[in-house]
């Protein structure tokens, strides 16, 4: 396998941090990550924004929807 950050092939098996090679590799991943560099690749589509409103008071407690 090959490491996502550096590219150094390993064995899978062999590592504490699959699936990188080490963890420096992992770190400078996350603080990829943390640094909004890279992220998760998404389609838009229809979806509202407003739709993902709380709109809510948060001093009063939720319901359950049984």
């Amino acid at each position: 396998m090959k490491c996502p950050t550096c590219g150094t092939g390993f064995l899978f098996d062999e590592t504490p941090t699959p699936p990188f090679c080490s963890v420096r590799c992992q770190q400078i991943d996350l603080g990829r990550w943390l640094d909004e560099e890279i992220g998760v690749p998404h389609e838009s589509g229809d979806l509202d924004p407003e739709s993902f409103r709380d709109d809510s008071d948060p001093d009063e407690p939720r319901r359950s929807s049984d």
